[in-house]
């Protein structure tokens, strides 16, 4: 049977995702990847419950792995 897991243990893992993109580690940026492409393809399975949260969810998490994928982890700043 499938077991969700539990929220703190969600909350954590993300936590620790997010600083370490903030600090420019290479774990945090694949983890984040692999995260919003599972949460992309539940969003596209879920739009026959709710099709206009689940598009915009989808949309989101599109743009999550654009930017991760294009600028995670990049630490340089430019000046113009």
């Amino acid at each position: 049977m499938y077991r969700r897991a539990s929220s703190a243990s969600r909350i954590c893992s993300e936590s620790l995702t997010a600083f370490s993109i903030w600090s420019g580690g290479g774990y945090g940026r694949w983890f984040g990847i692999a995260t919003a492409t599972v949460n992309a393809i539940a969003a596209l399975l879920s739009i026959p419950a709710y099709p206009f949260w689940s598009l915009a969810i989808f949309a989101i998490d599109v743009l999550i792995v654009y930017g991760l994928a294009a600028y995670g982890g990049d630490r340089r700043i430019t000046a113009g």
